[in-house]
């Protein structure tokens, strides 16, 4: 079989588990079984290995809910991948009403819209045993705090880690990386402007955060 085929086989495959796990009489156990094959993947904008490293080391189960469309019901079961190259960088089981699941319930996600999605009962313990994995830094923090009248306030704002931070930990000295690369630009003939952009935004690169931003 050629590529097309296999590619043609594989669709008709998760066709079928989608027709049979729709039927109102599937038994549980086989349910459940679909359940975990047929879950979306979410990519998500932080590390496992920096901010919740007890999951991937002892299989820590924290409850992580959608913090938008609250009074929608979510239609897709899925589970959370982060952005870093390691395959270990994904949350495998999750607080349900039921118990414990492998997936997870979450609303489709709209092009317009930055879905938010919030992790529980972190603590500080996690912050201290998390590392740099794949140069990703401290997350920005803030602290909520909730006084007698029940009245919300955020203090202390920590933007997190800046990519020229990480660097300084690896010993990459940001300040001789822009001059070598200004020196590239100026051998390179690059017109005024063209290099003057170029430079800005490896400024801008440097000062930024570690995880992505727009």
């Amino acid at each position: 079989m050629d590529l097309k085929q296999w590619a043609r086989i594989d669709e008709l495959f998760y066709a079928v588990c989608h027709s049979i796990y729709s039927c109102a009489s599937l038994n549980e156990e086989l349910r459940s079984k679909l359940q975990q094959l047929l879950a979306a993947k979410y990519f998500c904008n932080f590390s496992i290995f920096q901010t919740m490293p007890d999951t991937w080391a002892i299989d820590q189960i924290f409850p992580i809910v959608p913090l938008q469309r609250l009074q929608e019901k979510p239609e897709l079961r899925c589970t959370l991948q982060d952005l870093t190259c390691d395959s270990d960088g994904r949350i495998d089981y999750y607080v349900d009403g039921e118990g414990i699941e492998t997936s997870l319930p979450l609303h489709k996600i709209n092009s317009s819209e930055q879905y938010l999605i919030g992790i529980f009962l972190l603590g500080a313990y996690q912050e201290i045993l998390g590392d740099i994995h794949n140069l990703f830094g401290d997350s920005a923090s803030v602290n909520v705090e909730l006084d007698n009248n029940s009245n919300i306030s955020l203090s202390e704002l920590d933007p997190g880690d800046r990519v020229k931070d990480l660097f300084q930990t690896i010993h990459v000295d940001a300040n001789r990386l822009k001059q070598r690369y200004q020196q590239l630009i100026v051998n390179s003939n690059i017109e005024g402007k063209t290099g003057d952009d170029y430079l800005q935004q490896l400024e801008h690169g440097l000062e930024g955060y570690t995880y992505l931003e727009e």
